[in-house]
This record gives structure tokens, C-alpha cells and sequence, in this order.
């Protein structure tokens, strides 16, 4: 009765709760700590160890193009805006999505839940970045330096995520229960785009047979929506929970399982130079 009446004095009506503005804002602030340490990690760190590998590549291969076309030793306009905005922007949103879906499911660490998120950073995302085809590792070399320098970039992204979340939490505008859309309108742009890049992103690793991610984005973020709609709303789920966790541990379980076995198989082919 008495948020129907500050409702009436405000002139304001909405069909959102405190509670669903409040998950809003939680998932727009994982959105911002997610590509603001993209930013810096992936744009800035991946320029250093960009430098680090064309440092340490023997002097026969400074200019060879890589991949990506390239120059090994060229510091480049171009090719730093593009680093920030593929590696930074994008891979920070994507580790944004994969904190989202998880988030739910890596609560048993209790404290070690940070750690535990930067491993599974690391089993899903690492089979991508140290593929044993990529050809430019054969390039630069100094193998052991290289795997070393990719591990440390998503350490250094997925560990300190979950703090700076919280750190936003704490210090970023709150929801006004008395007006809780109009103070999270800026935090729902973030989550529907963020929503529209997670349906992007997940038909793209389907299509490219990525399974541990797929398993991450498809099976625990399904498990997680399914947790809001009994959590946030007034359907009556009485029987999803259940199949929710199940679903949600099992995709955890599977995508380690999964992505351990494909590091592992990587790592070992690039330490061993076999490659391709």
C-alpha cells in the first residue's frame, strides 16, 4: 500500500520490482567491469606481450605477418585500435557473459568463487587462444615465454573481475525503489546489449563446435535464466530448480571436463612444436 501511494504522489507507474531493477543492475555493472578490464587486459596487456613475443622471436622473422596480417615487431595505429577493440572490447564482453551464466553455479567456493571463475575462464577460453594451428606461435617461438604470457592474460582478466564487480556495486548509482526503472535506464541499455551479444556469441561457438564454451553460455546461462524467472517473477516454476541445478552443475562439470582435456592437448602439442 505505501508503494502504491509514493507511486500515486510521483505520478509514476511501472511493472518492474526493486528486486528485477536491482538484477538489472547487477548484470549492467558485470557488463561494464567485464569490457573496462578487457580494456585494460586485453588491449594494453595484449600490446605488451605482443611486444614481449617480438622481443624474444628470433631476428629472422621480425616483419613476417602473423595471422591476423600482422607485422611481428610493428607498433602500429591500426593495429593497436584493432587490439582494443577485438581482444579488449570484445573478449571483456564475452568474459562478462561467461561471469553471468556462472556466477550462480560458482557460489560453493565461498571465497575462493574468484578463483574458481579464472579457472573456468581459463578451460574454456585457453583452447581458442593457445591453438596448436595457430601459426604464429611456430613463428615467434620461445614456446614455453608464450603459453606462459597467454596464462597470464586471463589470469590477469578473470581473477580480479569478481572484485571490481563488487567494487562497482558499492560505489555506482543505486536503484530508487520508489522509481525503479527510471534509475537503471541506463544499466538496462547495458543488459540488453549485453543480452544480444550473448545470443551472438553463443550461436557462433555452436556453429564452430566450441562445446566446452557452448556448454558455459548455453547449458548454465539457460539454468541461470530459468533460477531469475522463479527468483524475480510470479510464474509458478515449482519443478524447474530442480532441473535447473542439474543442468547447471552438469554444464559446469562437462565444460571443465571438456576444456582441461583440450588445454591440456594444446599446450602440449605447442610446448612439443608440433603443430598443424
Amino acid at each position: 500500500m505505501g508503494q502504491e501511494t509514493a507511486d500515486r504522489a510521483l505520478g509514476y507507474r511501472s511493472n518492474i520490482t526493486p528486486e528485477q531493477a536491482q538484477l538489472i543492475r547487477h548484470l549492467g555493472i558485470i557488463g561494464i567491469a567485464g569490457v573496462s578490464l578487457g580494456l585494460i587486459v586485453g588491449g594494453v596487456g595484449g600490446r605488451i606481450v605482443m611486444r614481449i613475443a617480438a622481443i624474444a622471436a628470433p631476428d629472422r622473422v621480425e616483419g613476417s605477418l602473423t595471422e591476423n596480417g600482422n607485422a611481428i615487431g610493428a607498433v602500429t595505429v591500426g593495429g593497436t585500435i584493432e587490439l582494443l577493440i577485438f581482444v579488449g572490447i570484445l573478449l571483456g564482453a564475452v568474459g562478462a557473459v561467461i561471469y553471468a551464466a556462472s556466477e550462480r553455479w560458482l557460489r560453493w567456493a565461498g571465497s575462493f568463487s574468484p578463483i574458481a571463475f579464472a579457472l573456468l575462464i581459463l578451460m574454456v577460453g585457453s583452447p581458442e587462444a593457445l591453438d596448436h594451428d595457430n601459426r604464429d606461435f611456430l613463428l615467434v617461438g620461445n614456446y614455453e615465454l608464450m603459453v606462459g604470457l597467454f596464462v597470464g592474460l586471463f589470469l590477469l582478466y578473470s581473477v580480479p573481475l569478481p572484485f571490481l564487480i563488487k567494487v562497482l556495486e558499492e560505489r555506482l548509482p543505486r536503484v530508487d525503489p520508489t522509481r525503479p526503472l527510471d534509475s537503471i535506464v541506463g544499466y538496462l541499455s547495458l543488459a540488453s546489449l549485453g543480452s544480444l551479444f550473448a545470443i551472438l556469441i553463443t550461436v557462433l561457438l555452436i556453429s564452430e563446435a566450441d562445446v566446452a564454451a557452448a556448454l558455459v553460455l548455453v547449458g548454465m546461462g539457460l539454468a541461470t535464466i530459468l533460477f531469475w524467472v522463479t527468483d524475480y517473477t510470479d510464474f509458478d516454476l515449482a519443478p524447474l530448480p530442480g532441473l535447473g541445478r542439474i543442468l547447471g552443475y552438469g554444464s559446469l562439470v562437462g565444460a571443465v571436463a571438456l576444456g582441461s582435456v583440450q588445454t591440456w592437448r594444446n599446450i602440449e602439442s605447442i610446448l612439443a612444436g608440433d603443430f598443424f
